[in-house]
C-alpha cells in the first residue's frame, strides 16, 4: 500500500468534468476532509462534450421511447424530493490541489479504452484506488492502473437487476427495496467484486424520490470503505471482501430504458398496483397492534394476551417497556 506524505491513501478521480451532481461532490467533499484519503489525481474525460438537442431532435432519436422520456421530464413536476441528489456542483475549488491529467479514451459503442501510454502515465502517479466519477464502461489496461483497482458506484441490486435505469424498474415493478452497491471493477458490466452492499425501501409511487433516496444514502459508502482499507491494509481488507463475496449467477435480462410498447404495460401494472394498496390501506388499514400478557410464565397462546389498538390515524412501532413503581410504561 502507497501513502501521500501524511499517511493517507492515494486516491485519484476518473470525471468528464468538473460539474458533479451534488451526492458525488459530497463524497469527495468527505474524502478532502478525512485524514485517512488525499485525492492526488483528476484524470479528466477531454473526449467529453454534453449533448445539446433541440426538442425535435430528441423526439426523432427517441421516438422508440418517447413515452419514457416525456415520463422523466414531467415526474419531477409532480413529485418534488429535497435535497436534490442531482443538482449541479462545481467541484473546481474542491479538487483545485490535485493535479489534472487530461485523456481521450478510445469508444466503441458504450465502453472507453485508454491508450496505453495513458495508463502508464497514471500508474506514475502510484495510486491507491482509482474512483469512477465518469467515462462510460471502462475496459483494459486502465482497471489495473492503480494497486487496488477502479471503484465504482452502481445504483441497483446487482443480484436483481443489470442495467438501468437506477432506481426505475424498482418502482414499476415494485420491488420491496432498491439495492446500491460499491465494487471494484472488472471486464464483466455490473458484475465486479462487491466492497460494500445496501438497500432502502423503495418508494411506492415516485421514481424521482426513489432514486433520489437511494443516490445520498450511498454517500457514505466510497468513505466508509476507503477508512477501511486504510485502517485493515489491503491484504485483510479484500480478504473479508473475498469472504463476503460468493459466486453467484445472474439470470434476469439486461434492464434498459423501456420503449413505448413496454412502458405502457409496466406503468399500467404499476398504477394499477398503487391504486388497489391504497384501497386496500382505506378499506381494512395498515397498522402495528401491541399484545401483551402480564403472566409471569413465557405465554405461547396468542388469545390469552390482550390488545393494544392505536388510533386509525396514527402508527405504533418499536415499543419500549419500562416497569417502574409497580406500573408498566410503554414507549413507542
Amino acid at each position: 500500500m502507497t501513502y501521500d506524505s501524511n499517511g493517507a491513501l492515494r486516491v485519484g478521480i476518473l470525471m468528464d468534468s468538473f460539474t458533479l451532481p451534488a451526492w458525488a461532490y459530497e463524497v469527495l467533499a468527505t474524502l478532502q476532509q478525512s485524514a485517512y484519503a488525499r485525492i492526488q489525481l483528476i484524470v479528466l474525460n477531454d473526449s467529453f462534450a454534453p449533448r445539446r438537442r433541440g426538442v425535435l431532435s430528441k423526439v426523432v432519436k427517441n421516438w422508440n421511447a418517447l413515452l419514457y422520456l416525456a415520463y422523466r421530464e414531467l415526474e419531477p413536476r409532480v413529485f418534488t424530493a429535497a435535497p436534490k441528489a442531482f443538482e449541479p456542483r462545481s467541484a473546481t475549488d474542491l479538487l483545485r490541489d490535485a493535479p489534472i491529467l487530461r485523456v481521450k479514451p478510445q469508444g466503441l459503442r458504450h465502453c472507453d479504452w485508454f491508450a496505453d501510454d495513458d495508463v502508464e502515465r497514471i500508474r506514475s502517479y502510484h495510486l491507491d484506488v482509482l474512483v469512477r466519477f465518469g467515462f462510460r464502461i471502462l475496459r483494459g489496461g486502465i482497471l489495473q492502473a492503480a494497486r487496488y483497482g477502479v471503484w465504482s458506484y452502481h445504483h441497483g441490486d446487482n443480484k436483481v437487476n443489470r442495467g438501468g435505469p437506477p432506481g426505475f424498474w424498482e418502482v414499476l415493478e415494485g420491488h420491496a427495496v432498491t439495492g446500491s452497491i460499491l465494487q471494484r471493477l472488472n471486464d464483466e458490466l455490473d458484475n465486479g467484486t462487491v466492497l460494500c452492499r445496501s438497500f432502502s425501501a423503495t418508494d411506492p409511487l415516485s421514481v424521482g424520490r426513489n432514486q433520489n433516496n437511494c443516490y445520498w444514502k450511498s454517500v457514505s459508502f466510497l468513505p466508509r470503505e476507503l477508512q477501511r482499507l486504510h485502517a485493515l491494509g489491503g491484504a485483510e481488507f479484500f480478504r473479508r471482501v473475498d469472504a463476503r463475496n460468493h459466486l453467484g449467477f445472474y439470470s434476469q435480462r439486461l434492464y434498459v430504458p423501456p420503449r413505448n410498447r413496454r412502458f405502457v404495460t409496466a406503468f399500467g401494472k404499476h398504477l394499477v398496483r398503487y391504486g388497489t394498496r391504497k384501497l386496500t390501506d382505506a378499506l381494512f388499514g395498515d397498522q402495528e397492534i401491541l399484545l401483551f400478557d402480564l403472566r409471569d410464565e413465557l405465554s405461547s397462546s396468542l388469545w390469552r394476551f390482550k390488545r393494544i389498538v392505536p388510533p386509525r390515524d396514527r402508527c405504533w412501532a418499536d415499543p419500549h417497556v419500562v416497569y417502574r413503581n409497580g406500573r408498566y410504561h410503554i414507549f413507542i
